[in-house]
């Protein structure tokens, strides 16, 4: 007995027609995976692979050696990888904080609602927008100590960043001009998301305002600011474009971050497999510091 198309049951349809709705799925989403295995698994795994080789591009009829972990054991015995460490640590642990607390400060300020309100919170995101090798061009020429403004509105003639004490301090206040309006705008968000009842609860019950931030704002907003302080973290960390093109590492490597510092090795004097050593150690160290932050929002890795 034949049956038409139309007379198959659904489980025949299903198990006649499954096969090649699987062929045609995996042909729409070979192209992808070609693109991502050629852009990101092979330069990832063949970077692995450097990292544990003697390659250096300055000599390139010295033959490409295995040699175990010495790269990453030259790493952790070099004094200028730790100073970078330092550097970007001291970097990281200044600024993020400082960004979060004006962030959560000017959230509260601005969540109050009054004429022009919205231009205000506008042009307050404006600094975020502007890309980080504009903000470093731009800061380098505001503090030249011969043309900048800086120096003709306080009057002096101030190195800001040659000077080996103040040009770190010169690069993390650029950095809290730029970012900080994004702590403000998840904060803000954050504000707008909480109930209203525990407040409401709280003005009832005679609670200050202090007392309403600490024990019910924050404790709401907590999670939402780990986030924040994850994604400031995991951005700063690898920060690179306004520091180099402020002080290039300089004066005196004050101001040479990891990124900057594994730039050099890999970039200016071509030791790639050093290079790719340090760039793992730096990758295990951003997703260490990733997966606590993560597990303090109590979030399932």
């Amino acid at each position: 007995m034949r049956f038409s198309w139309g007379e198959l049951s659904p489980q025949e349809s299903t198990g006649r027609f499954m096969p090649n709705e699987k062929r045609t799925s995996f042909l729409f989403l070979l192209p992808a995976f070609v693109l991502f295995t050629a852009i990101f698994m092979y330069p990832t795994i063949y970077s692995l692979y450097v990292s544990f080789s003697q390659y250096n591009l300055m000599n390139l009829n010295f033959p490409r050696m295995f040699i175990g972990f010495d790269n990453y054991l030259e790493a952790f015995s070099d004094p200028l990888f730790w100073s970078s460490l330092r550097v970007t640590g001291k970097f990281i642990g200044i600024a993020v904080p400082i960004e979060l607390v004006i962030g959560i400060g000017l959230a509260l300020a601005f969540q109050r609602e009054f004429r022009g309100i919205r231009i205000v919170r506008t042009i307050f995101l404006i600094p975020m927008m502007v890309t980080p090798v504009i903000v470093g061009l731009t800061w380098r020429f505001m503090l030249n100590p011969e043309v900048g403004i800086i120096d003709y509105i306080l009057r002096r003639d101030i190195s800001w960043l040659g000077n080996q004490q103040l040009a770190i301090y010169v690069c993390i206040l650029v950095d809290i001009w730029q970012w900080t309006p994004f702590m403000f705008l998840i904060a803000f968000a954050g504000l707008r998301s909480l109930p209203i009842e525990p407040f409401e609860a709280a003005i009832v019950d005679g609670g200050s305002r202090a007392q309403i931030f600490w024990f019910i704002t924050l404790p709401l907003l907590s999670r939402i600011l780990l986030v924040a302080i994850t994604l400031r973290f995991l951005d700063t960390i690898k920060i690179f474009d306004t520091i180099y093109v402020m002080t290039k590492g300089g004066p005196v490597r004050t101001t040479e971050t990891l990124s900057i510092w594994l730039y050099r090795v890999g970039l200016r004097f071509f030791h790639i497999g050093y290079a790719a050593a340090i760039s793992w150690i730096f990758l295990a160290i951003a997703l260490g510091s990733a997966i606590v932050l993560l597990k303090m929002c109590r979030f399932k890795i």
